[in-house]
């Protein structure tokens, strides 16, 4: 008896670890996949923007799956304008960190933002950080006092952008900024932890003399000290999208640009970081058109590499880039026939690739055009070790993306006028009486109330100002969360 348990349990086991799946979730509006993390219970979150929660202006979200990919529960936060999520970070018993970029912030264009919820998802606060200019993040890391480094460009006093760079402490205050500007375009695209305290920032710098950009390499301490910097590439116009660093070697992938074919192709480099040297600046050469790395991860089994391409050429579906996914050696050397591939008519983009607990790599991002459908799905691809791919299709089903009580009570309820000055209308198909609460953009409670068929809500009392409502049926467990502007 105790060798047929073993037997299941080892059989099981295995099961578990060769789990893959290609999913797609989706609301009614577009959706975009940017960023993911994988949680303690093998479960993942994913953050991105979508315009299916609030119907209208594109919102920053959370999604969270079970580790086959089926929906557990989602939310979403922002304010009046575009509100995009691009990296999602987690503490356990203490919530998430969403950090990405938003144009609520009035008469700021985009500005870096930064949201702070408990561990379901609930907004505590959120923050902008930037100036009159516009400035986008791309990716961010929590630090060793659960603070959190930003990481994306400016627009430049000249043309083009800066790297900018944003530091904040666990409450989102403000510790350094710091800015990487020459007279050409320069932008940070990566971040990612040395050691407890260093941290290697990646993108590209301009360099005068060659009068070419190269990838930028910023190694920086948490308090802010710059310990230094260099640019690195071939001859060509190079950038990175994206790095890991493997005990003292940092890899990275990107695109350069030739001026014999006159189009990207996949850029790949090794950096040896204690001697400051490039080791490798390998070139995946193709002149059918843009090849980019957008991302990679390490794939555990074999201790080999899974990248993430962007594909536009004479093949591609039309309407814009595929999506390609290649195998490549431990140092970067050689590139494998492609192994799995995302493409349909329109953009299909990778956001954020990571390794999983079991060997194997967990890729998101936004798919277009499907069948009969024309939007953007947020899409999940996990790859499971010893080669088991994910397959995408065009006529597998959509998970939800807005979670189905979301959805029921969304059908039945009117809150109105908004913006309102004092007096709230608010109307329920329900026939079981909900339990609303009323929240300002920190995620303070200021109002409580009932609401059963029609209510009429004095809130002349609060400040002008971003409001959450939120009812609960305490039947279903049902929810719906709306936003008001109190004038």
């Amino acid at each position: 008896m105790r060798i047929i348990i073993v037997i299941i349990s080892l059989l099981s086991f295995s099961a578990i670890s060769q789990i893959n799946f290609f999913e797609e979730y989706a609301g009614v509006g577009n959706d975009f996949g940017q960023g993911v993390i994988q949680l303690e219970d093998s479960s993942y979150v994913i953050t991105g923007g979508s315009s299916s929660f609030s119907g209208g202006q594109t919102d920053a979200f959370l999604l969270c799956i079970d580790s086959m990919g089926q929906y557990k529960w989602s939310t979403y936060f922002g304010a009046d304008e575009s509100d995009w999520g691009r990296r999602v970070m987690h503490i356990e018993n203490y919530g998430y960190y969403v950090a990405g970029y938003s144009n609520s912030n009035v008469g700021n264009g985009f500005d870096f933002y930064l949201v702070k919820t408990d561990d379901s998802g609930i907004p505590q606060w959120q923050k902008y950080y930037g100036g009159s200019n516009w400035e986008k993040v791309y990716d961010a890391a929590l630090t060793r006092d659960s603070g959190v480094i930003m990481v994306g460009d400016v627009e430049s006093e000249f043309e083009g952008t800066n790297a900018y760079i944003v530091r904040t402490d666990k409450n989102g205050d403000t510790l350094w900024t710091r800015t990487v500007a020459t007279s050409g375009e320069d932008f940070a695209r990566s971040v990612t932890q040395w050691n407890d305290s260093i941290f290697v920032v990646a993108g590209q710098i301009y360099v005068e003399d060659s009068i070419m950009n190269k990838g930028l390499l910023y190694c920086i301490k948490d308090d802010g000290t710059l310990l230094w910097m260099d640019s690195v590439g071939v001859n060509g116009n190079t950038y990175f999208n994206d790095v890991i660093i493997w005990g003292d070697t940092l890899q990275g992938v990107g695109a350069v640009r030739m001026d014999v074919n006159d189009d990207w192709d996949m850029w790949r480099a090794t950096y040896l970081l204690a001697d400051k040297q490039l080791f490798f600046p390998g070139i995946h050469e193709n002149n059918l058109g843009d090849y980019i790395a957008e991302g990679f991860a390490v794939y555990g089994w074999n201790n080999t590499r899974i990248i993430g391409q962007s594909r536009l050429n004479e093949l591609s579906y039309p309407g814009g880039e595929d999506l390609h996914f290649a195998n490549q050696n431990d140092f970067l050397w050689n590139v494998s026939p492609n192994i799995a591939w995302v493409a349909r008519d329109g953009q299909d983009e990778l956001g954020e690739m990571i390794s999983t607990s079991d060997g194997g790599v967990m890729a998101v991002g936004y798919t277009s055009s499907r069948i009969g459908v024309f939007s953007n799905w947020v899409f999940a691809m996990k790859f499971g070790p010893n080669n088991a791919i994910p397959w995408q299709d065009e006529v597998g089903p959509v998970l939800p993306l807005v979670g189905q009580n979301e959805l029921n009570l969304i059908a039945g309820i009117s809150i109105y006028p908004n913006p309102v000055e004092e007096q709230l209308t608010l109307r329920s198909e329900k026939s079981s009486m909900l339990l609303g609460t009323i929240t300002d953009i920190a995620g303070n409670e200021v109002s409580t109330f009932l609401l059963e068929g029609n209510l009429k809500l004095n809130i002349s009392n609060l400040s002008s100002g971003i409001y959450i409502i939120r009812l609960f049926d305490p039947e279903t467990g049902a929810v719906f969360s709306d936003r008001i502007t109190k004038l």
